[in-house]
């Protein structure tokens, strides 16, 4: 017994000693990572910052002379960061003149009482994390939108971004870190070793005790077989009366747990096979959007949903004009490329909820839930105008343009959603013999409707 007791005692205060040194190693590590953290965030709020006055600078002077063009061009082009969540400009009344990215913010930063909302200096709120997507908190700053010589502000820029989950080596949080670790450290071994000889040896020495006098356990075999200690030698006793059940035991876990594996593998791999077919038989390759597949399968829901609703939804019919003339003067590849600007101009200007759809050729449609004629025109005439500064750079004459249709639910009410659909393309025939470059809206008299 004595020759075990020491070989135990020294055994167990090696590990005592290795346990709660990796313990609180592991927990000042953590401590120093959450400060570095911190740090980094401070640098991304300012990084935030920067970069919100930085196109504070650039749209002041069009807010103050009720340039809105100007400013939702400048909004539109504005490189995109993957960071980005929101760019949006307001007016000194508060009200919206372009935004580009998430509304959700945007909404909650207008509901914020006028007070809480800045002055004259920059401002900055945290945004907390999405529970419906999977992204990190952001930032968001409000900049006060101010002209040379005045104090008071034309309007305000809003700018949200993610900030990164990284951290960022500085002298000074690494060695805050560094005490922490060691003083942590220390602190815990000391408590592990003292925890450990109260808790742990004492209780297996006088287990070990009374398995020898016992000979038998029956209900404790889960011990080290492999230990020269005492916890070793109880642990061989036991084992032998329970060693078939536990191999089997074991065998049938093991068992259903690689049987669970391979039935969640592949499901896992069916579901992600059949969803990636799905979205390429609904994808068109050349401009990533909508086919005519995915338009048959979704307007008919989508418009008897609408429809028992009592809400309006509109479609938008798009043709290019001149399209031939670019293909035969600067050849298909100078076409597709137009084709494919038109794709992502009509996927930054849709929602979620809408569908974006290349009919086939030179034809696109949008589908618009819950949006009247009069809004679905505003969203046509503003991608005619985007088409036009970009068609506008093309060597070739005539320059290649757009026209568009609208028909709603509704205003028109149609039958069927291939009524819908047709009313659209009147619309869209009666907008290119009126001289193409416009929106036409459907009429029972097939001619243009003004919409204000």
């Amino acid at each position: 017994m004595g020759r075990h007791g020491s070989m135990t005692v020294r055994a167990a205060m090696t590990v005592s000693m290795g346990v709660a040194v990796a313990g609180a190693l592991c927990g000042a590590a953590a401590l120093f990572v959450f400060q570095l953290h911190r740090g980094q965030d401070r640098a991304e709020q300012t990084r935030v910052s920067a970069i919100a006055e930085t196109y504070a600078a650039q749209v002041a002077e069009w807010v103050d002379a009720r340039q809105q063009l100007e400013v939702g061009a400048f909004i539109d082009r504005v490189r995109w960061h993957p960071t980005t969540l929101l760019i949006a400009v307001l007016d000194a009344r508060q009200d919206t003149v372009a935004s580009r990215g998430d509304d959700s913010i945007l909404a909650r930063y207008l509901a914020r009482p006028l007070a809480s909302r800045p002055a004259v200096r920059p401002q900055a709120w945290s945004v907390p994390a999405d529970p419906t997507h999977p992204r990190p908190p952001g930032s968001l700053v409000a900049v006060p939108l101010t002209l040379p010589g005045s104090e008071h502000p034309v309007g305000t820029l809003l700018y949200a971004a993610q900030l990164p989950d990284s951290t960022s080596g500085i002298f000074r949080q690494l060695v805050v870190g560094c005490l922490g670790l060691a003083l942590v450290g220390l602190c815990s071994a000391a408590l592990g070793v003292r925890w450990l000889r109260g808790r742990v040896l004492a209780p297996l020495a006088r287990l070990t005790e009374r398995a020898r006098q016992a000979r038998l356990d029956h209900n404790r075999v889960d011990l080290p077989t492999d230990r020269r200690d005492e916890i070793g030698e109880v642990a061989r006793l036991l084992v032998d009366l329970n060693m078939d059940v536990e191999e089997w035991r074991g065998r049938t876990t093991e068992l259903k747990v690689n049987l669970s594996r391979r039935v969640d593998y592949q499901t896992a791999r069916i579901a992600k096979e059949l969803s990636q077919v799905q979205r390429k038989a609904w994808t068109d390759p050349l401009t990533r959007l909508g086919n005519r597949r995915l338009l048959e399968d979704r307007i008919g829901p989508l418009l008897a949903k609408q429809r028992k609703a009592g809400a309006e939804m509109a479609v938008v019919m798009f043709d290019v004009d001149n399209f031939k003339t670019l293909n035969d003067t600067l050849g298909h590849g100078a076409g597709d490329e137009l084709l494919r600007f038109m794709g992502e101009l009509l996927s930054q200007c849709v929602r979620e909820e809408d569908l974006a759809i290349r009919l086939g050729g030179d034809e696109f449609l949008l589908v618009l839930p819950s949006v009247s004629a009069r809004n679905a025109k505003a969203v046509a005439d503003r991608v005619i105008r985007l088409f036009a500064q970009r068609a506008g750079l093309l060597p070739v004459q005539p320059k290649p343009t757009i026209s568009g249709g609208v028909a709603e639910l509704s205003l028109h009410q149609p039958d069927t959603p291939e009524a819908l659909l047709h009313m659209a393309d009147r619309a869209l025939y009666e907008a290119k013999s009126g001289g193409k470059f416009t929106v036409a809206v459907y009429s029972a008299e097939h001619a243009l409707v003004p919409v204000a």
